[in-house]
């Protein structure tokens, strides 16, 4: 296999993009601006109130979209996960295919893909509910081992800690690329991330953390303190802090050095993704030997543009502009 700059293992999402008013989203039982883990019956409960609305269609999952970021940048990349045999599973293939992707893609008779229903209100903030149907199979048997042995980078999410089948599948992947001298990147994901499985991630941290993504929130959940404060803490065990701040912009410290990322200018339209763009930024800077400041420019710049569009896609300005970086 040839080299690969970044390596993934994740849940494998089509992401179900809808726009709703705020009284349909009120009228649902979830917490607006959070992600929400149900069975697919529950999912199909609220897709059925809001299908009288046109949806948009993306690959989906925290890594599978920063991933997909890296691919448009001209990466190589690689994703291992556990799709069904649907014709969600289907688009899976098909769109990683077409981004050059190297996709592990194992099919689970009877079990459906994962799907992300992504509801964004009029203000842009997203709310999502997630059924991860064939991700919950995933295991020993999914570590993608030989792209894994030539990456230079594993991007991981804090999601895998909450499925158990997963879980064993990240950590035996980071042992490998430990083993190969590739660096681990961590990204929490998500607030509950760091409220369900605290222990779990600030262990997994310390001992084999490169880099670690983390919103402010998640910041606080996980370190007790203000950004400044956990990327301290996170730059004293060696470790890059990569500290997303949303319309305040960003923290980044690395050792002694530490700078602040202004936010882009951008009128909100879908938060979707904005997060996992921000992280694909900052990994193709440091990809290509880019300071700090400059790969936070990069992040943000990617997590502007598609907040600023629907449906979590990047637009060839954009990419074009970060590539001229």
């Amino acid at each position: 296999m040839q080299p690969v700059d970044v390596v993934s293992i994740c849940n494998a999402l089509m992401d179900v993009v809808v726009s709703v008013s705020e009284a349909e989203l009120q009228a649902l039982p979830l917490q607006k601006g959070y992600s929400h883990l149900m069975e697919s019956e529950a999912q199909q409960e609220i897709l059925q109130k809001v299908n009288h609305r046109a949806f948009s269609y993306e690959l989906g999952g925290s890594c599978l979209n920063a991933v997909r970021a890296l691919a448009l940048l001209g990466q190589k990349t690689a994703f291992a996960g556990a799709i069904g045999e649907d014709a969600f599973g289907e688009r899976i293939r098909v769109r990683t295919d077409a981004l050059q992707i190297a996709a592990q893609l194992s099919a689970q008779a009877g079990h459906a893909t994962g799907c992300c229903l992504v509801l964004v209100t009029p203000d842009g903030e997203r709310t999502m509910v997630t059924s991860l149907g064939a991700s919950t199979q995933m295991g020993h048997q999914d570590v993608p081992t030989h792209a894994l042995q030539k990456a230079r980078f594993l991007h991981c999410s804090g999601y895998a800690w909450l499925s158990p089948g997963l879980k064993e599948a990240v950590q035996r992947s980071i042992a490998v690329a430990k083993a190969a001298g590739v660096q681990v990147s961590i990204d929490i994901s998500d607030p509950c991330v760091a409220q369900l499985v605290r222990d779990d991630m600030l262990e997994v941290i310390a001992q084999h953390a490169d880099v670690v993504f983390a919103n402010e929130e998640e910041a606080h959940l996980l370190f007790a303190g203000s950004p400044e404060v956990a990327a301290q803490k996170l730059a004293d065990q060696g470790i890059m802090a990569v500290i997303k701040l949303g319309a305040k912009g960003a923290l980044i410290q690395r050792g002694n050095e530490r700078c602040f990322i202004t936010p882009e200018s951008v009128t909100v339209v879908d938060t979707t993704a904005a997060g996992d763009m921000f992280a694909a930024g900052v990994l193709y800077g440091m990809l290509l030997g880019r300071g700090l400041e400059t790969a936070g420019r990069m992040g943000s710049l990617l997590a502007a543009d598609v907040i600023g569009r629907y449906g979590a896609t990047l637009s060839e300005a954009v990419l074009l502009r970060v590539r001229g970086m």
